[in-house]
């Protein structure tokens, strides 16, 4: 593997309605009281969200390290020699995961962090080529992004 590989996070339809819903009932409710300053708070928080999605994604780079980016404030890198299991999760606990279909990756000796990457099986495959120790649970296959 010559290049780096990126994979974009999985995004659930529920997260996007629950957050277009939230965010155009503020907006409308500021603009019927004339709230002109909260209005702009919500637009900011609009413009954060929208670029915490586009900049969420996974790279599996040729030196065997897993690198996690989640817009501006998130920013990991993880040895993929050190992984040692990869199991399906549903949690809704915070993560750089704009899914709920996702996985949870364990390294060093207590670390873990849940990530949704849209192409499980090719992303896991990627981690196998460099760590075939890698314990991956049969169910992480079967589940869809």
């Amino acid at each position: 593997m010559n290049d780096k590989i990126v994979f974009k996070s999985g995004v659930s339809l529920k997260l996007v309605v629950f957050l277009t819903v939230l965010f155009c009932g503020l907006t409308i409710s500021f603009i019927v009281i004339a709230a002109w300053p909260g209005l702009l708070v919500i637009g900011l928080v609009i413009l954060f969200i929208i670029h915490t999605f586009w900049n969420t994604y996974y790279t599996i780079t040729p030196d065997a390290k897993l690198n996690i980016r989640c817009g501006l404030l998130f920013y990991e890198v993880i040895d993929i020699s050190t992984i040692y299991k990869v199991d399906p999760s549903r949690t809704i606990i915070s993560a750089p995961a704009f899914s709920f279909d996702r996985l949870e990756i364990f390294y060093h000796k207590f670390d873990s962090i849940i990530i949704s990457p849209q192409n499980k099986a090719e992303f896991i495959s990627l981690l196998l080529k460099f760590n075939t120790a890698i314990k991956i649970k049969k169910e992480v296959s079967s589940i869809g992004t």
